[in-house]
């Protein structure tokens, strides 16, 4: 019976080594993958930060432009406005010329055009 035990021990012995070595590998494996995965996530949190900084300069850009479209918006709106004033002054201009050559003695063409024109530079600024 010692025989026998002293093999059965033997047979436990080679069992829990062979386990070991299993283990042993198993946590060779499994520390390599650990590495390869804290690798992956440092880059993947670098390439992560860099997008943010793309993100933010993007953003930056497109409020930069949203403002200048307002800005031309504005200055197109108010160049209409001056526009359609100036038009409107113009006209009345040219109404009270029509009118005031009514009522006055009759002006050769050539006066009224001269009128006109200088009022027409006058608007100009020169």
């Amino acid at each position: 019976w010692k025989e026998k035990f002293e093999e059965g021990m033997e047979a436990k012995d080679k069992e829990c080594k062979a386990a070991a070595e299993k283990l042993e590998r198993t946590r060779l494996i499994n520390s390599k993958r650990e590495r390869v995965m804290k690798e992956e996530l440092r880059s993947l949190r670098e390439e992560t930060t860099s997008l943010r900084e793309m993100l933010s300069d993007v953003q930056s850009e497109v409020n930069r432009m949203k403002a200048k479209d307002e800005r031309i918006g504005a200055i197109e709106e108010t160049l209409s406005r001056n526009s359609t004033y100036c038009q409107e002054t113009l006209s009345s201009v040219k109404c009270l010329l029509d009118e005031a050559k009514r009522m006055q003695a009759p002006r050769s063409d050539i006066d009224v055009k001269a009128e006109v024109c200088s009022l027409e530079e006058g608007r100009h600024g020169g």
